[in-house]
């Protein structure tokens, strides 16, 4: 997938450690946490909104649509994705992703954007 100024998709990926939060949006390089899920769905979703306005209105690389998350993050949502592809999903097979979730809502995000 290639985000440009045009057009594009975020995703995000949110999961617990400890007591907290930790909400990542999979393709600006955004991390994220607090105690509240509800009030890191909506930081980071204000996040991404603004940075993507701020690239667009700037006039900015598409590059900077287009940014990984640190590896430590990526090696976390592919093992979580991993364990989705198993058939026993279950505490036991995937403890560290128990209420772990990928947000599915689609919502607008500046022009041809869309959250997912």
């Amino acid at each position: 997938m290639s985000n440009t100024k045009r057009g594009g998709l975020v995703r995000f990926f949110i999961f617990k450690e400890g007591k907290k939060y930790i909400g990542l949006c999979l393709d600006l390089d955004i991390v994220e946490e607090n105690v509240s899920l509800e009030a890191l769905k909506a930081s980071l979703s204000e996040a991404a909104v603004g940075y993507v306005e701020t690239v667009i209105n700037g006039d900015m690389s598409d590059r900077l649509l287009n940014k990984a998350i640190p590896k430590s993050y990526l090696r976390k949502y592919q093992a979580y994705l991993r364990c989705l592809e198993r058939e026993t999903f279950n505490k036991q097979s995937c403890p560290t992703f128990n209420g772990a979730l990928i947000s599915t809502a689609s919502l607008p995000l500046h022009r041809n954007w869309t959250m997912l």
